[in-house]
């Protein structure tokens, strides 16, 4: 996970690196089907042990990858800088955003009591959050208001972060949109319309 996230994976695939996106979907996808302790959620999004600092300490502890690596994956637009910009996104590039994102609502569910504060912590994490709720391709809102469920719902720090940048303005525009185009048998739909009426109460 170390080595793809920083990766050229991270910011888009080339053709000859589909089977090595395919099995870093896979991987995070297993991640996000656990259920995280304290160490694994540190060593998943926990900050990264500098060189200096296991010459100095003589740890032998692996620091953790670091919160920014997990966004710039979810961030990423389908293309790295370089490439045209006329050239097609992968459909495996959006499998990852999503897998990534998974993984990432299973540290926040963790039962790690410092798994919220690597989103509040983060000055990345909330707003990139609001973002995908308010513009991202399914599933990416789903997924995005999720984690902002959680935030909100178990951590009391992340409450005037939410109110700062004006989360429930974001919810409520999604939630009408959803509500627009929802039906009775999308329960995706409706799920994501349930978890934004919730968190509009939390939110006021």
């Amino acid at each position: 996970l170390r080595t793809a996230l920083r990766g050229p994976s991270a910011a888009g695939a080339a053709a000859g690196e589909e089977a090595r996106l395919r099995r870093l979907v896979a991987t995070l996808n297993f991640v996000a089907s656990l259920r995280l302790c304290a160490r694994s959620a540190a060593v998943l999004v926990g900050p990264e042990q500098s060189a200096h600092t296991v010459a100095t300490t003589g740890s032998d502890q692996v620091g953790g990858l670091g919160m920014d690596g997990w966004l710039d994956v979810v961030e990423a637009e389908g293309r790295p800088p370089s490439s045209p910009a006329a050239a097609p996104v992968p459909l495996h590039h959006h499998e990852l955003r999503a897998a990534a994102l998974r993984g990432l609502l299973a540290v926040a569910t963790s039962s790690a009591p410092q798994g919220k504060a690597y989103f509040v912590g983060s000055p990345r994490a909330v707003p990139l959050l609001l973002r995908l709720v308010r513009r991202g391709r399914a599933p990416l809102p789903s997924l995005a208001l999720n984690i902002l469920w959680v935030l909100a719902h178990g951590a009391q720090r992340a409450l005037p972060l939410l109110r700062r940048l004006r989360a429930a303005e974001v919810v409520r525009e999604a939630l009408e949109a959803a509500r627009e185009v929802s039906s009775v048998e999308d329960e995706e739909a409706q799920h994501f319309v349930f978890v934004a009426e919730q968190m509009c109460i939390i939110l006021g």
